[in-house]
C-alpha cells in the first residue's frame, strides 16, 4: 500500500494506492480522500504496465477525473433544475461547462492532476 498526500489551498488530498494480483495480470485501486473524507475511487486493471511513466499514475488520475466528472454531473443537473429546463440550448451546455471550472475547487483539482503527473507531493 501507497499513501500520497497533497495539499492544494485550504485542502489536504489523499490517495491511498494498493495492488491485487487477479487471474490474468493485476490492478491498481486508487481511493482519493478530501480532508480525510472518501470521495472517489479507480480501478485500473492492467496485463502489463508498460505505458505507466510509474507505478499508480494512470489509477490516481482516473480517481481525480471521476471525482471532477462526478461533481460536473451534479452541476449541470442542477443547474438545469435550477432553471426548469430538460435540455440545453445550443452553446449553452459548454458555457456552463466553463463556469464550472472556474469554480476554486475544480481548480484544485485540475492542479493535483497536475501534480501527479510531475510527481510533486508533500
Amino acid at each position: 500500500m501507497e499513501i500520497r498526500n497533497k495539499k492544494i489551498g485550504i485542502h489536504t488530498y489523499t490517495l491511498v494506492n494498493k495492488s491485487e494480483g487477479t487471474r490474468y495480470g493485476f490492478r491498481h485501486i486508487t481511493t482519493l480522500f478530501k480532508d480525510n473524507r472518501e470521495v472517489a475511487n479507480n480501478i485500473c486493471c492492467y496485463y502489463n504496465r508498460t505505458w505507466e511513466c510509474y507505478q499508480f499514475e494512470t489509477s490516481m488520475r482516473g480517481a481525480v477525473s471521476k471525482y471532477i466528472d462526478e461533481l460536473l454531473t451534479r452541476y449541470l443537473h442542477a443547474y438545469k433544475t435550477r432553471l426548469g429546463v430538460k435540455r440545453f440550448k445550443k452553446g449553452e451546455k459548454e458555457q456552463v461547462i466553463e463556469e464550472f471550472k472556474a469554480f476554486d475547487e475544480i481548480k484544485e483539482l485540475y492542479a493535483l492532476k497536475d501534480a501527479i503527473s510531475r510527481r510533486e507531493f508533500d
